[in-house]
């Protein structure tokens, strides 16, 4: 309803404030959509960071690839995958 009025930094509030309950990926997704329609890519990122922070595992890792992937930051997406290697070790995968 927030942004239906244009209230975005409502909005965004609404959702920060979801986010500190761990909710399901559905919701991190909703929020990701959200700034992706506003423009903000740097939120986006932000955003997925804190995804893989709550959620560590190769899939959040993977999510955050194909985001850089659809932004055409291929660099970006390789680092993610490299990064997810680092992490999470090979034997994870």
């Amino acid at each position: 309803m927030e942004e239906m009025l244009g209230n975005k930094a409502e909005t965004r509030q609404i959702f920060e404030d979801w986010m500190t309950w761990k909710p399901q990926e559905n919701a991190w997704n909703a929020f990701i959509k959200f700034e992706l329609r506003n423009g903000e890519l740097d939120k986006c990122r932000d955003i997925l960071e804190r995804y893989i922070d709550t959620y560590p595992g190769p899939t959040s890792y993977v999510k955050a690839a194909n985001f850089e992937e659809h932004q055409k930051c291929h660099d970006k997406a390789r680092m993610m995958y490299e990064r997810a290697l680092a992490e999470l070790g090979k034997l994870s995968f």
